[in-house]
């Protein structure tokens, strides 16, 4: 942790002049017709399924419908092809919507809609679409989950292309089942199908990986990251907020990294869990090269907060075969009672400089939703350097978005960000080779701490004793209060200069057991405070 705390310090002590944080504004907007329009809770792109030389993107419409629009130089809200569900009994066609690239070696870029019969149900299906000049509509090839020991509730409802996970050159693709029930367990959940590419592609996964008892739910987001090791194998990352940690830290999430080969890992190779009970790490996931060095790097939303103005976080690791799995930055957007970054993320280069941004989606902000955008290359920092927010109220703008690459023909890539309530509507965003980093945040009164300042206890729920490890700009002057419900104090630690944990044996000032039950620890230090809830058995 230390590592990374000195590289975040660092960071934004090397951040570019101050300027102004950007607004950015829609090329276009669509609304859905009506109430139950729901237009763009799913949407994704589809690369240049017709090779015109510009990006297209699909959104899921009414529950029974894809409408994909195809790029254009001119700004459109008409869809340009409509795809209908290719079951009669289905009712929510579309719940489920991912680019798998080219898995059947074509040339051109592949997608995945999920279904299911009604909403929340058990029958779910899936259906692959080959890109083609001349596009049919037809679903090319039929997935279902496996139901032979477990439900299959969630099945497509996310995925992915990996790459070439087994070195056969065609690229290949996972479904994701988080809610895959094993041997009736409700504690351990979760599927991933690896299928690979092939010409043409088959319906039998090639490899299972189901959620056991190191890792007791799987399969929330997966992502690929390319050759990790070295060895001509794509690699792959998944993550899954509510996982539960090594010592059974309630929903401390996890983010696993699977090597490929021939055959490709079941078990991961390396495995970073939340830093707490309920940090929720991996409640979001995305991949791109943030440090420079041609490996992608991993971006995880976190329910990690930092108190006062911070209720919740990104975590951003730098991947190489011998990463430790402390975090390289840490993001923290605006701050404020509305804050929730990380729960959607994606990337673009929407400056044209060659380095992909990070996008985030912050769908609660003052009920209505807006749009982060934090910029890759010379001088970037862990600021935000433009932001969208014409969201309706309680519309959930950045619920989900896109990279749709290059949808005008300017030569830069482009971005659209969706709502996912009420009749829903489509937001096409423009990237423009004038972004420029901010360096700064526009709001003063949430300012972003320069170090994390984190107080990590463990064990957690205690018996005899805890230790109260601390990471905090300063190394002197910090001081832990240990505080009961009732808001009296029963031991306080003064840690000397460097000092950076703290053990309590659950007694008091006074050498007497504490009774069982909830405490509070608090870390106060020059112009900062951060607590931590402590749970104390007998």
């Amino acid at each position: 942790m230390k590592a990374a705390l000195v590289a975040l310090l660092l960071l934004l002590l090397t951040a570019p002049a101050p300027a102004q944080v950007q607004p950015l504004t829609a090329w276009w907007i669509d609304t859905g017709d009506t109430d139950s329009t729901m237009l763009g809770p799913f949407v994704e792109s589809i690369g240049d399924i017709n090779q015109d030389g510009l990006s297209d993107f699909a959104l899921m419409v009414g529950g029974n419908e894809l409408h994909l629009y195809l790029g254009d130089t001119q700004p459109d809200t008409l869809s340009d092809i409509v795809i209908h569900t290719p079951d009669s009994t289905f009712g929510w066609f579309g719940y489920g919507l991912f680019n798998v690239g080219d898995v059947n070696g074509d040339g051109y870029s592949d997608f995945i809609a999920g279904g299911m019969v009604t909403e929340y149900s058990d029958q779910r299906y899936a259906y692959l679409y080959f890109g083609e000049a001349v596009f049919d509509t037809m679903s090319d090839v039929r997935f279902t989950g496996d139901s032979t020991s477990g439900t299959t509730g969630n099945f497509a409802l996310r995925g992915a292309g990996l790459g070439d996970v087994n070195g056969d050159s065609f690229n290949d693709f996972a479904i994701l089942d988080e809610g895959y029930l094993i041997s009736n367990n409700p504690y351990i959940r979760g599927a991933i199908y690896l299928y690979y590419g092939g010409n043409p592609p088959d319906s039998i996964p090639d490899i299972f990986i189901y959620a056991d008892s190191t890792l007791n739910r799987i399969g929330r987001y997966i992502a690929p990251l390319g050759d990790v090791n070295g060895d001509s194998y794509d690699d792959w990352v998944m993550s899954h907020p509510q996982c539960y940690g090594p010592q059974e830290e309630h929903y401390a999430g996890v983010v696993a990294i699977y090597y490929g080969g021939n055959p490709p890992d079941t078990i991961p190779h390396t495995i970073i869990y939340g830093s707490a009970a309920d940090a929720m790490m991996g409640k979001a996931l995305t991949t791109l090269d943030w440090n420079g060095d041609g490996q992608d790097d991993i971006f995880v939303g976190s329910a990690y907060d930092f108190p006062p103005n911070f209720y919740s976080s990104v975590w951003e690791f730098n991947v190489s075969p011998n990463m430790t799995g402390q975090p390289d930055h840490i993001f923290l957007g605006q701050g404020g009672t509305f804050n929730c970054i990380g729960n959607f993320m994606f990337h673009a280069d929407l400056n044209s400089d060659g380095r992909q941004d990070l996008i985030d989606g912050e769908p609660g902000w003052q009920l209505a939703g807006k749009v982060y955008v934090f910029l890759n290359g010379t001088g970037q920092d862990t600021l935000f350097d433009a932001t969208y927010y014409q969201g309706n109220f309680d519309g959930y703008l950045g619920h989900r978005g896109c990279n749709i690459g290059d949808t005008n023909n300017d030569g830069i890539e482009d971005m659209v960000i969706g709502e996912g309530n009420g009749p829903g509507r489509i937001h096409v965003i423009l990237g423009d080779d004038g972004l420029h980093q901010s360096g700064v945040s526009p709001f003063p009164e949430s300012p972003l701490p320069q170090t994390a300042v984190l107080l990590k206890a463990y064990p957690n729920p205690f018996n005899s004793e805890v230790v109260l490890e601390i990471t905090a700009p300063s190394l002197k002057d910090n001081i832990i209060l240990i505080y009961n419900l009732g808001g009296q104090e029963v031991r306080q630690f003064h840690l000397g200069y460097g000092q950076k944990r703290a053990v309590w044996n659950g007694k008091n000032a006074s050498g007497q057991d504490c009774a069982a039950g909830v405490y509070w620890a608090k870390l106060t230090g020059p112009n900062y405070q951060v607590t931590e809830k402590l749970t104390l058995i007998r």
